[in-house]
């Protein structure tokens, strides 16, 4: 029952009531990603790199803190 309440915080707004569009694409963007290199690297075999990687997975987590920053002022009040 934690798990499921921690999910539940972790993709709603300050209210913890209503759920955030930003936070869900976010990890859905995250998990593509996650997806993308585990599919180049194992059934592709093409070379992993390691700067690569982490530049573009730190762009997809600093455009989606951006995001939620950007709509703080939207959401509910708790």
């Amino acid at each position: 029952m934690k798990f499921k309440q921690l999910l539940f915080q972790t993709f709603t707004g300050k209210d913890n009531h209503t759920i955030d569009i930003a936070r869900i694409i976010w990890m859905f963007g995250c998990l593509v990603f996650l997806g993308c290199a585990v599919y180049a690297t194992a059934l592709k075999e093409s070379g992993w790199d390691a700067i690569a990687f982490g530049t573009g997975f730190g762009m997809i987590l600093a455009a989606g803190g951006a995001a939620v920053y950007l709509k703080k002022d939207t959401e509910p009040e708790p």
